[in-house]
């Protein structure tokens, strides 16, 4: 999933709500979290994927 904010704090304050959701309801899973380097657009991955994919994701974004 791609998530776009008008300002990179939108994105900190997104990624931290998810990642409070997650811990408090375990049921949810889990998921990666990456981030454009321009910080304003935040890439969601499921914590399903394996480890290696998750890391070519990782680099696809960073490349942005």
């Amino acid at each position: 999933m791609i998530e776009v904010f008008p300002a990179s704090a939108d994105v900190d304050r997104r990624s931290e709500y998810i990642q409070t959701a997650l811990k408090a309801a375990p049921i949810l899973g889990t998921e990666y979290h990456y981030r454009t380097d321009n910080g304003r657009v935040l890439v969601r991955v499921s914590g399903k994927v394996k480890p290696t994919a998750a890391k070519k994701v990782e680099a696809a974004v960073s490349a942005m």
